[in-house]
Order: C-alpha cells, then sequence, then structure tokens
C-alpha cells in the first residue's frame, strides 16, 4: 500500500521543470490553449521524457492525482481501523 501512495504522489509531483511553447509564427496562444512542457523523469528511466499538455490539462492531471491519494489514503485507514490489533 505504501509503495502504491509513493507511487501516486510521483505521478502528482511530475512538476520539473516548465517550459512554455508557442506556434511556429512565434505569437503566444491564448492561455486556456498555451501548451506547457515539462520533462518526466521515470523511475528505471536515464532519459527524461518531455510531456507538452495544455494548462488546463496540467491542472486537471493534478486534481486527478491528489484525488487518488485521498481514495487511497482513506482506503487504507478504513482498512486499519476494522482489522483486528495483534
Amino acid at each position: 500500500m505504501f509503495r502504491l501512495l509513493c507511487a501516486v504522489a510521483a505521478f502528482s509531483a511530475a512538476a520539473v521543470s516548465p517550459a512554455v511553447a508557442s506556434d511556429s509564427k512565434g505569437s503566444p496562444e491564448s492561455a486556456k490553449e498555451k501548451k506547457v512542457c515539462k520533462s518526466d523523469n521515470r523511475t528505471g528511466s536515464i532519459m527524461p521524457k518531455r510531456i507538452c499538455r495544455t494548462q488546463e490539462e496540467w491542472d486537471r492531471l493534478t486534481e486527478q492525482g491528489k484525488a487518488d491519494f485521498d481514495r487511497v489514503r482513506d482506503t487504507d485507514r478504513s482498512r486499519s481501523m476494522t482489522s483486528p490489533s495483534r
């Protein structure tokens, strides 16, 4: 269970080095559609992977990661409360 919590926390905190991408003409895109690129350093890989998404997509992923973390934490707590003490 601890490994799962660590994996969820690591995924949620994947914002390592953000960089802003612009279109080929060099003009800025609208705030909703501006691409933000981040390096993803996965465990077991020596090459970081660059992932570009809109800020809205990054925000949604962050919220989903937090919700998953809370759900797993609450499940773990409820199991520890119902299991007999040793």
